[in-house]
């Protein structure tokens, strides 16, 4: 009979699982404030170096933080460089070792040694996800069941060449996977780091509060953010930038026309004299034979003296 009831309970547990299973709900909180030092914004090119952040993930959290700046052609010290600079800049002269990495001393410090422009250091709260694993349909798409994940970060952008501080601020994110079909077990800590990141290479972005469920949500994919909410909740959404118009080609210079040039006549044939009382001309000698002397004509005192129909005139026998 005891077994019966349990049987009973587990079944109508399973039951009430199934019939949920449609109203289950992925969803993604995120929240930004920031403030800056006359429009101050960390540039691609530029060289930072992004310190381990103190709190139970802070290797993590600051190893995220150098990807997303990578991501947007910022220069990042290497980490193995960066933790051996820092094991020497912590010991102290009376052999002590300092934890406190936020010493304005310490980064002059660490900022003369790597020679980077700023200096990112901080702060990192965060709870890891619950997950709930009762039956194989607990595993959605992309994660398992959980109901809970948060993560907040406090950061400062240190200046090295003036010694102050230029950006100061939070960003958090919280992650639920009721059906794990759009969010994953870390995103709470990709998204978090992910605004920090924007917040401090976007001038715009200072303040944002949003919340997105199931497929509002943005995908975690490699490459740039595709998340870039500048909109406060109950604002209306920025516009996106207007594309700068492109410059126009110059146009060719203008020329005159070339005059047209009639074209050349063809040279004139030489005249042929049509007189037939002109001597005959003796053919051209064939090639390679000696040319032979032209005949003269004969001479004579009358008509009789010529031959054929040739007629005697003075002195000479021409035709007639």
């Amino acid at each position: 009979m005891k077994k019966g009831f349990q049987f009973q309970i587990v079944l109508c547990l399973l039951i009430i699982s199934v019939l949920s299973a449609g109203c289950r709900k992925d969803y993604l909180s995120t929240i930004v404030q920031a403030n800056r030092v006359n429009q101050f914004a960390i540039l691609a090119g530029q060289k930072i170096a992004v310190l381990p952040l103190a709190g139970n993930k802070g290797h993590a959290a600051a190893d995220l933080l150098t990807i997303e700046f990578l991501r947007r052609g910022v220069q990042v010290v290497e980490r193995s460089t960066l933790d051996n600079i820092l094991a020497e800049v912590r010991r102290t002269e009376n052999g002590y070792y300092n934890n406190d990495l936020s010493d304005l001393e310490v980064l002059q410090q660490i900022g003369r040694i790597t020679e980077v422009d700023y200096i990112v250091y901080g702060e990192i709260e965060g709870y890891d996800p619950d997950t709930i694993r009762l039956m194989r349909s607990d595993f959605g798409s992309r994660s398992p069941w959980f109901y809970f994940a948060y993560a907040r970060m406090s950061l400062r952008i240190f200046s090295v060449s003036t010694g102050e501080v230029f950006w100061w601020g939070s960003s958090e994110s919280a992650t639920r996977a009721a059906k794990g079909d759009y969010v994953r077990l870390m995103d709470h800590l990709r998204m978090t780091a992910r605004l920090a990141a924007e917040s401090m290479m976007n001038v715009n972005f200072n303040t944002h509060n949003a919340r997105y469920k199931n497929r509002n949500i943005p995908p975690f994919t490699a490459g740039t953010a595709t998340l870039v909410p500048n909109s406060p909740v109950g604002a209306a959404p920025a516009a996106p930038p207007i594309a700068p118009a492109p410059a126009s080609l110059p146009s060719p210079p203008l020329t005159a026309p070339a005059a047209e040039i009639p074209p050349a006549s063809p040279p004139a044939s030489p005249a042929v004299s049509t007189d037939t009382s002109a001597a005959p001309i003796a053919p051209a000698p064939a090639v390679g034979t000696p040319a032979q002397p032209a005949a003269r004509a004969p001479s004579c005192s009358r008509d009789i003296d010529c031959p054929g129909d040739l007629i005697c005139n003075g002195g000479a026998c021409i035709a007639q």
